[in-house]
């Protein structure tokens, strides 16, 4: 029976030496894992730090994002305690329908009506969201999924950003559900302080 040659033990720091990767291919690696894509010069930072020091910066999202955070002020709902969501952001028919209730648009044309009417009616409609600082619910998805993007491109804590959305897919709740309007806070509130 012929002897099968047994492995010699990798003793070095890092096991990606074994496979002969350079120091620059493993940082390329341990972002194309960790994160949602490297940015033009994070391969170079990951060297220049060492991959150690980056990974437990990552862990301690010890980076402020500051940059970010001012990008984010375009989404105020951020902010919004979830009753504050549920009074601004409705349904289309909810506010119509309150609308109607409250006298401040006529009643809705048919749909044989000609389109002046009809464009006069969603312009009465328009300034009564304005006036009273209401939303269509479709708007809070939009921005949902733009503060993600944002967050995803210009986050420093790539590991918090990218466990966040792991575990908000891992225990995901339907956008089209009733529980929709609590989605901005229970990601605010619940999963990213513990996505980590």
């Amino acid at each position: 029976r012929p002897s099968v040659a047994r492995p010699t033990p990798y003793t070095g720091k890092y096991p990606y030496r074994k496979f002969h990767l350079s120091d620059r291919d493993a940082a390329a690696h341990l972002l194309s894992r960790f994160t949602f894509g490297p940015r033009p010069s994070d391969v170079e930072e990951i060297q220049r730090i060492g991959i150690d020091r980056w990974f437990e910066g990552q862990l301690a999202a010890s980076d402020g994002d500051g940059d970010l955070n001012r990008r984010l002020k375009i989404y105020p709902e951020l902010a919004l305690s979830d009753r504050d969501i549920q009074r601004v952001y409705l349904q289309g028919d909810q506010i119509e329908r309150r609308a109607r209730d409250e006298g401040k648009i006529p009643v809705r044309p048919a749909d044989a009506a000609p389109d002046e009417e009809k464009k006069a009616y969603r312009a009465a409609i328009d300034a009564y969201k304005k006036a009273n600082g209401l939303h269509d619910v479709g708007e809070l998805y939009q921005d949902m999924v733009g503060q993600k993007l944002l967050r995803a491109v210009y986050s420093h804590n790539q590991v918090a950003e990218v466990m966040t959305d792991f575990w908000f897919n891992h225990f995901n709740v339907a956008w089209d559900s009733d529980a929709r309007n609590y989605l901005m806070s229970y990601e605010r509130d619940v999963i990213r302080p513990l996505a980590l």
